[in-house]
C-alpha cells in the first residue's frame, strides 16, 4: 500500500466518522503499512541459496524445526573495480550474525575474493561452520554483488549465501 493512498484513506475516514473511530482506523492502517513485504522474516531450508542485504534477516530451518536466525550485519567490499589494474584483487567481507533458540548471538565473517590467510578477525574464508546451541551450521558465501566499478554509485550490496548443512552435536 503506498503512503499517498494511506493518507487519502485516513483523510476520508476523518471526514466521515468521529475522531475516536478515525484514530482506531489510522492505527490499523499504520500497522498494516509497517508490515510491508520487504520487512518480513522469511525462511531458508537446508541446501538452499539465498541473497540478502545489510540488515536483512531470515530463519534457517529444516523441514520440521527452526534452527537459527541469520542477519547480515555488514558488507565491506574492497575488491579491485572492473577494468582497473590493481596491485591485488581485494576482497568482499560479509559479517553475519546467527542467533539460535537460546538467543545467543554468534558473529562470523565470510570472505570472497583475494582473502588474506589471517586478518584482525582471524582466518578468512568463504565457508564457516558455527557451533550454535549444540548445532553445527555450515554456510558458504557464493558472491557479493554488484561487483565494484569506477562509476559505482550508491548500489546496495547483496550477499548470496548457501545454507549447506547442519549437524546436531551429540553429547
Amino acid at each position: 500500500m503506498s503512503t499517498g493512498l494511506l493518507f487519502q484513506l485516513i483523510k476520508l475516514f476523518m471526514c466521515l466518522y468521529d475522531m475516536k473511530f478515525s484514530i482506531i482506523v489510522f492505527t490499523i492502517l499504520l500497522f498494516l503499512h509497517s508490515c510491508s513485504k520487504t520487512d518480513r522474516l522469511t525462511q531458508v531450508l537446508v541446501g538452499e541459496e539465498f541473497t540478502m542485504r545489510v540488515g536483512a534477516r531470515l530463519d534457517l530451518e529444516d523441514s520440521a524445526r527452526f534452527l537459527a536466525e541469520i542477519k547480515i550485519l555488514d558488507i565491506n567490499d574492497s575488491r579491485c573495480p572492473a577494468n582497473v589494474q590493481c596491485i591485488r584483487a581485494g576482497e568482499a567481507l560479509v559479517t553475519i550474525g546467527l542467533t539460535g533458540i537460546n538467543d545467543k548471538l554468534v558473529t562470523q565473517t565470510l570472505c570472497n575474493g583475494d582473502c588474506p590467510m589471517t586478518g584482525s578477525i582471524g582466518t578468512l574464508k568463504d565457508t564457516v561452520t558455527v557451533n550454535l546451541d549444540d548445532l553445527l551450521v555450515t554456510l558458504i558465501l557464493v558472491k557479493v554483488e554488484p561487483y565494484p566499478s569506477l562509476d559505482d554509485g550508491d548500489h546496495i550490496k547483496m550477499a548470496t549465501i548457501i545454507f549447506e548443512r547442519y549437524t546436531d552435536i551429540v553429547q
